[in-house]
């Protein structure tokens, strides 16, 4: 497995969802981002429910270049 790769696409999938223009749009990408994050804890061996939240580093500051 690449974890680089699911990295990558979790941040994709997170800045599509800031991006997104509906609530839809939105709560899909969150949802692939967070399937996304589901699979590299499950490679990592994380099983705290804490860990399953995305890090904030990887989510932009898009609000700010507004």
């Amino acid at each position: 497995m690449d974890v680089n790769y699911y990295l990558h696409r979790e941040q994709v999938e997170r800045m599509r969802a800031d991006l997104a223009r509906s609530d839809e749009a939105r709560a899909i990408h969150s949802e692939m981002a967070d399937l996304y994050r589901a699979r590299i804890l499950a490679y990592r061996g994380a099983s705290l429910p804490s860990e399953a939240a995305p890090a904030p580093a990887l989510r932009p500051a898009l609000t700010q270049a507004a």
